[in-house]
């Protein structure tokens, strides 16, 4: 229930940010963005990159006038950098917003956990669960949620990681529908499932693989020094700005790539615009990243496939293949999109299963999908692992 109401909170106050930076009326962030002017893009991500350098030197001088071992060196700091997320990503920052879900609610877990003086065991059982919770109230995907805490987080399915999780996000979901509506993230078309889209899936697994494992190699990179010194002051703003500048031309690279994924699930991009953003919006993402900004990589991540899927499928959609016409003119693009989407995603977190779930309750009608889904995310799986044996979230600090 505390991990409920935390993330219902704090997605209460990324709305309230985007209201205040772009005069959100309501609308998807991405209609409030290309309402704004370019100077005011570009101002909002320069104050964001200043009030990133601002709470990281905070931080920083925090830890090293704290004993190492003190429970204020621990905790205080994931509360401010959980804040600072959910504030640059309302701004306009091109990180995922489940980090500061996750550390929220990982935090009320370790309170819990210590004041009921639990074993090691069952504390870590229990923050897991806790940040698990967090994911599956924000997105609205309890069993996503719990499948991801017990997959990535715990390591290991047994009953009792497996009822814990499933307790825990279950509650703090229902628990987060007093402050979030209980609606579908993603709004897609009715899909049919054709020899055309699993000749896809499986032909298109490998580079969906292949992308995968370039971005966690470039998020591998960016987690090995983060900024020092003076630069810690310098990074965030110049490469925040940057980003912000780059927007008054790509409005979606602003944000967690929410809206970008919607888009190329309603096939609404073109081919140019869409061969421009899957080579900024990771770049965007992991500069940021290298640059100190807070953030998860979770949406980003997701992006990446649906723009890279929209681009393979609509080389697809062109190919001159005369027992697959007929089904291709009868098909919507954005099941390709689709496909990449939760390809890169299994991928990029090595977590399958709990990918799957995510994109069938993130849109609650992809169950006609769930074949072509699952032979892309295993070619996708078994190419990255060739490359690059890490994930978005073990090659982080």
């Amino acid at each position: 229930m505390a991990a409920g109401i935390a993330s219902g909170l704090l997605m209460r106050l990324l709305r309230f940010v985007e209201h205040v930076t772009y005069n959100a009326n309501a609308g998807s962030f991405l209609a409030d963005v290309l309402q704004s002017s370019p100077n005011r893009r570009i101002f909002a991500m320069a104050l964001a990159g200043l009030l990133t350098s601002c709470v990281l030197a905070f931080l920083h001088r925090h830890r090293t006038s704290q004993p190492p071992n003190s429970d204020a060196n621990k905790h205080a700091p994931n509360l401010i950098h959980a804040l600072l997320s959910i504030i640059t990503v309302g701004m306009g920052a091109p990180l995922g917003r489940e980090a500061a879900l996750k550390e929220t609610a990982a935090f009320i877990a370790t309170r819990f956990a210590s004041t009921m003086r639990l074993t090691p065991a069952h504390r870590q059982l229990l923050i897991a669960c806790g940040a698990g919770a967090g994911m599956a109230a924000a997105y609205n995907v309890p069993f996503g949620g719990a499948i991801f805490a017990v997959e990535v987080l715990i390591g290991t399915i047994s009953l009792q990681s497996v009822t814990a999780a499933l307790v825990t996000s279950c509650i703090a979901t229902a628990t987060s529908w007093l402050f979030l509506p209980n609606l579908p993230t993603y709004t897609v078309p009715t899909f049919h499932l054709t020899a055309s889209i699993l000749c896809f899936s499986v032909l298109a697994a490998p580079l969906f693989g292949i992308a995968s494992a370039g971005f966690v190699s470039g998020v591998a990179w960016a987690s090995r020094k983060h900024p020092q010194g003076w630069w810690m002051w310098i990074a965030p703003i110049l490469v925040l700005t940057s980003v912000g500048i780059a927007s008054t031309a790509f409005p979606e690279l602003l944000g967690n790539g929410k809206d970008a994924i919607q888009s190329t699930f309603l096939s609404q991009d073109s081919v140019r615009s869409l061969c421009f953003l899957l080579l900024l919006r990771p770049i965007a993402t992991i500069a940021s990243f290298r640059s100190g900004a807070a953030g998860g990589l979770f949406t980003p991540t997701m992006s990446l496939g649906a723009i890279l899927g929209s681009l393979l499928g609509s080389l697809w959609l062109r190919l001159p293949i005369p027992a697959l016409r007929d089904q291709v003119s009868a098909m919507p693009t954005s099941i390709f999109s689709i496909i990449g989407s939760g390809a890169v995603l299994a991928a990029g977190t090595q977590a399958p299963i709990s990918s799957l779930i995510f994109l069938l309750e993130l849109t609650h009608r992809l169950d006609a999908l769930t074949l072509p889904l699952l032979l892309a995310m295993t070619g996708a799986l078994l190419t990255h692992r060739f490359f690059q044996t890490g994930s978005i979230y073990s090659v982080r600090d």
